[in-house]
This record gives structure tokens, sequence and C-alpha cells, in this order.
């Protein structure tokens, strides 16, 4: 192993002899290095491969107020998450879960408390990526020896709802469950019905909406399947005409959608929209009718 490139005292970028670079963790293991140094790898404290994880630099920066307990801690997490949710979950989290990670053990070394506003939220959005943040508390716990309070299952819950879409920010998945929540309050108040939200006709809905808003910020084109998309002009104005009031609350949806991301909602992507609030409320037994009229 020799040295390619040193972070800081704590942090060194090598690369083995098959010219695969590993990130090596350790009090000191920089010191005095130089590129190009051999480096015994039993130095280190943690070794692990940056597949991913964007600028090394900013690792560097991490681990000078973070403890490697911290990032060894999180490096398990994200393994075992990998393992429990997919291979999406890729090594691109480890630095915003290790940074959130090192300051929740401070704050419960510290006796402070912190509350998450979108727990409930996230309780029937992202159900499997809840369950595994508990598990995850299991995992720290293990490997730093303090036990982190419940409540911050949530934001561990978050990183990996965010490794689903592709995006390192905890403002993207704050801003896509608002839009969610808006979204299902936009047909329960057209239709006066309250939802059940562990049914599989709200998850088909959910799950609709969130690849909906990922597509579109990721800018790819919605995929329409061929036998539908020439004729989607005509299916969209038989659905007008047919089902008026899941159209009309399909065409709230489309510009709230557009008021938040400034980006406009086609006319398939209003078509299914229409289908799935069909397919919704018609599923919690709700008529074509206003509520007044019942």
């Amino acid at each position: 192993m020799r040295v390619k490139q040193v972070l800081n005292n704590s942090v060194v970028l090598g690369m083995d002899d098959a010219g695969v670079e590993v990130i090596l963790l350790g009090p000191g293991i920089g010191f005095r290095s130089k590129a190009g140094d051999r480096i015994d790898p039993a130095a280190a404290q943690r070794t692990f491969v940056p597949e991913g994880i964007g600028s090394i630099e900013r690792l560097a920066a991490m681990v000078e107020e973070i403890s490697i307990d911290a990032v060894a801690a999180a490096e398990e997490v994200m393994r075992a998450g990998r393992d429990r949710l997919g291979n999406h979950v890729t090594a691109r989290i480890l630095i915003p879960l290790a940074d959130h990670l090192g300051f929740a053990l401070r704050r419960a070394h510290e006796g402070l408390a912190i509350e998450y506003p979108l727990r409930s939220e996230l309780s029937y959005l992202y159900p499997a990526e809840l369950q595994f943040g508990h598990e995850a508390l299991d995992i720290i716990e293990r490997r730093t020896g303090t036990r982190l309070p419940a409540v911050e299952a949530v934001p561990i819950a978050m990183h990996f709802v965010n490794a689903q879409f592709g995006s390192e920010d905890m403002r993207d998945y704050a801003r896509m469950t608002d839009a969610l929540q808006r979204i299902l309050r936009i047909v329960e108040e057209e239709y006066g019905i309250p939802f059940d939200e562990d049914s599989v006709d709200v998850a088909r809905f959910v799950t609709h909406l969130r690849f909906l808003i990922v597509r579109n910020r990721q800018r790819q084109q919605t995929p329409v399947p061929t036998s539908v998309a020439g004729d989607a002009d005509v299916l969209l104005e038989t659905v007008r005409i047919s089902r008026p009031r899941q159209y009309a609350s399909a065409q709230r949806i489309a510009a709230l959608l557009e008021a938040i991301y400034s980006w406009p909602v086609d006319g398939d992507e209003l078509l299914y929209l229409s289908l799935h609030v069909a397919r919704l409320t018609a599923a919690h037994g709700a008529t074509g009718e206003s509520p007044g009229r019942r």
C-alpha cells in the first residue's frame, strides 16, 4: 500500500497494489507521510473503498471534528442499510450520515433532546427506511457504546430515503415530504374522505408521486407505454369527460408541483395522475359527487 495523498493527520488516501484507492483513517496516520510513501494498512483503525463518496477533501474536513467511532458506525450502518434496503444505498451517504451521527452522539452525551417534525409522515411514506432507522440504533450502540434516543431513527431513515432518490440534501427530503402531504390533503379535502395510511392504494399513489418528482427533478422524460403514448391525448380527454372531479384534482396537483418545483407537468403525467386519483378515491369509497351532495 502506498500513499496517494495525505488529507490530514488522521486521513490518508492510499492505493493498493491493484491500483484501488482506499481511505485509511487513524490518529496520526498521515503525520510525516507524503505521496509515494509505503504505508502499513494495519496502522489504520478503519479502511474502506471511497466508492462514489464525492469530495475526498470533504471527508478530510469532516473527520477533523467527528470521531473515527462515528465514521465507523456510519460505515457499518451504511453497509447494513444496503443489505436491507437495496444496492441504491452507496458510500455517497457516508459523509452526511457520519456528520449527523457525530452531532447526535454529542447531543446524547450532553443530555440534549431534539424533535423531528416529519416523524409521523415518515412512518407511512417510508416505512421500510424508518424500520431500518430503528435497527441502526442498535448498530450504533454496539459500535459506540451510546444509545441514541428512539427519535434519531427518523433522520437516519431520511438519509436512506435520500439515497433512494439520488440526493444527499436533507432539504430535498423535507420538500418532497411536504409536497406529498399537501397533495394528499388536496384529495382528502376534495372528496371529504380520511385515508387509510397503511393501505396499498395510498402506497401506490405516493410511490407514483415520488417517482414523478424524481423523474422531473432529474429532467428525464416520463416513460409512457408504447400502447398508450399515441392515444394519450384521446385518453386524457376521455378521462376529463368521464372523471371530471378526478381530472380537476389532478390539475390542482399539477399546479402545486409546478409551484413547488418550477417544472411543468405534461399531459401524459396529468393522465396518470387522474387515473391514480380515481383509483385511490374509488378504493376509499368516494363517489363522483362532492361531499355536500351525498
